[in-house]
């Protein structure tokens, strides 16, 4: 056959048709996840839309159902038309090779046939066999021309078509609404602006209290009381849960149809080089898989800011909802004639009990009048003291502090280290209980030990060291998120194989490891958005720490509420997190 084709002159078209049919299989399954991403999404956004209400919430519900509905949609359709244009193209160049191969073997035939009767026709019938040289040529060349062109014509067909129009539109879209407003200014999408929308009539479920059933706080400064249809719900943990959900969702169609999107182009890349018909297919066939990535890449990174909006709209209702709630409690509080509280001596106002009224103050001994002063989150987050359980520790209220500036909030945490080293100390020591009283979880004696304060979007929690309550007790650890539970594993693995040095007896039990793993637990309720140390770090970008010694140790110089640094194996956990001691 070789030599028939030396004879003809025409290149053999060596391209495989199986890598594309492996091309096709990679881009279905691309499409599967694409759509699977899409499923999860949408019950996610069922989930936050039956708790939530409002303007905000009908901006989240609106984007999303276009993002699922129309072009995630369509990236997914894409995958498929391209899968099925890529088969047909196989299905035509396998059929024009067999259909060369058959003119060739009748040349091939013809010309075994003259070169035997070449001796008793005296080369005439060589002659005859250049005749059907001559034709054979010009029918192969025809056949592979037609078969290049068929090929194109499968795949250019699904090019061109209305999928791939709306995604490269769609590509475009998205870069300005990113760059507009960071969730879609051609879609409307200013969650910034949508929290504002139902100030007039506004139900705050997390505030507790107030009149209502439904045990939220109505303002209906514009007529009516709640059930109207602009009233604004906001579930705090269910708007962090879809919150999560979304980055997840960013990070599937990274990994999983990232995954397939490789896989299709490592057998696109097989065939190039591969003659005239694999070049037409390829020509085409790149101008689709440029697409296809380009909007692939797109809608990754747009969920990823989708993600990052609701991030900063939650924060920014949560400080609303708390600025309401305030205000509603000094009016409620406030006799007619009396001047608004200074802030002074609020909540455990000092070792003098209990002060009235107020922010709350950072509590323990207050420092007195002047002094930036936290407010006790009502109710305590349910995160806050998560990871420790019913292991031995010690915790204060976790404090409010988004109303002060930088300065304030530092100056707040330091102290509320100090306070909880001092009740730490001071609590009733341990009374032999294995099961402790539920008056006592997070209030049992910590000496010696670590008493810690963690600062983070304006809420500070502090948190002493964990330990066994008693000998045997099966609480050995605290249970921490996994990426940190994985950081930990990896300092501990670096120090038994010398690459640190060695890590101490208390190795995963610091205060520093609650107060984080507290956090993560509140951010990544699943344990599955935040996945890697990098996403912890991004997620904890801006946290400070501070931490306190809780009673003298002499044999090393440690004196009790001096600053303490953060030990042998927290040195390396708080930089892998971007958590930042002072």
């Amino acid at each position: 056959m070789a030599f028939v084709l030396d004879l003809i002159g025409v290149n053999w078209p060596n391209v495989d048709e199986d890598d594309y049919r492996e091309m096709a299989k990679s881009l279905r399954g691309f499409a599967t996840d694409v759509d699977a991403g899409r499923g999860d999404s949408n019950v996610a956004l069922n989930r936050l839309i039956s708790t939530n209400r409002g303007e905000m919430t009908e901006a989240i519900e609106g984007h999303v159902r276009k993002l699922n509905g129309k072009h995630l949609h369509n990236l997914a359709e894409a995958g498929r038309l391209l899968a099925g244009g890529l088969d047909a193209a196989a299905v035509v160049v396998a059929g024009a090779k067999g259909a060369a191969i058959v003119q060739l073997g009748i040349l091939a035939a013809e010309v075994a046939t003259a070169q035997a009767a070449a001796p008793f026709t005296l080369g005439l019938s060589e002659l005859g066999a250049l005749g059907g040289v001559a034709v054979t040529r010009t029918v192969v060349k025809r056949i592979l021309k037609g078969a290049a062109e068929a090929a194109v014509q499968e795949v250019m067909s699904v090019v061109t078509g209305p999928v791939f129009a709306a995604l490269d539109s769609m590509t475009t879209d998205l870069v300005v609404q990113v760059v507009s407003d960071g969730l879609g200014a051609q879609d409307g999408i200013n969650l910034k602006q949508t929290l504002q929308a139902g100030k007039d009539n506004l139900k705050i479920a997390s505030a507790g209290g107030g009149g209502g059933g439904g045990g939220g706080l109505i303002l209906a400064s514009a007529g009516g009381g709640g059930g109207g249809g602009s009233d604004l719900v906001f579930d705090e943990h269910e708007h962090n849960t879809f919150t999560g959900k979304v980055h997840e969702h960013s990070k599937h169609l990274e990994e999983k149809g990232g995954k397939h999107l490789h896989a299709s182009r490592h057998h696109f890349g097989r065939t190039r080089g591969r003659g005239s018909l694999a070049k037409a297919i390829e020509e085409v066939t790149e101008k689709a898989m440029k697409s296809l990535g380009d909007a692939h890449g797109q809608l990754k990174k747009h969920l990823n800011d989708v993600g990052e909006g609701l991030s900063e709209a939650g924060k920014a209702q949560k400080k609303h909802d708390k600025h309401v709630q305030d205000g509603m409690d000094g009016v409620k509080n406030r006799h007619p004639d009396q001047k608004p509280a200074n802030g002074s001596g609020g909540g455990n106002g000092g070792s003098g009990g209990k002060g009235g009224g107020g922010s709350g103050g950072s509590g323990g001994s207050g420092p007195g009048a002047g002094s930036p002063q936290g407010q006790p989150m009502n109710p305590q987050p349910d995160w806050h003291g998560q990871s420790a359980g019913k292991m031995r520790h010690h915790r204060r209220d976790a404090l409010d502090v988004a109303h002060l500036d930088e300065a304030g909030q530092r100056d707040v945490m330091k102290r509320e280290a100090r306070h909880l080293a001092d009740d730490s100390k001071n609590a009733p020591a341990p009374d032999g209980r294995q099961e402790p009283l539920p008056e006592q979880v997070g209030k049992e004696r910590s000496l010696p030990g670590c008493a810690g304060s963690l600062l983070h979007n304006g809420v500070v929690t502090s948190h002493t060291g964990t330990s066994q309550r008693y000998k045997g007790d099966p609480n050995k650890h605290p249970a921490v998120h996994p990426v940190l539970g994985q950081v930990l594993d990896d300092i501990r693995a670096d120090s038994d194989a010398g690459r640190i040095g060695k890590v101490g007896a208390g190795h995963g039990k610091c205060a520093e490891v609650a107060l984080i793993s507290d956090r993560l637990h509140q951010m990544d309720p699943t344990g599955q958005s935040i996945r890697t140390a990098e996403d912890a770090k991004k997620a904890l970008s801006g946290a400070v720490v501070h931490t306190r010694q809780i009673g003298d140790v002499p044999k090393i110089g440690l004196v009790h509420g001096q600053y303490k640094p953060p030990c042998r194996s927290c040195e390396h956990m708080l930089p892998a997190l971007g958590v930042t001691p002072i």
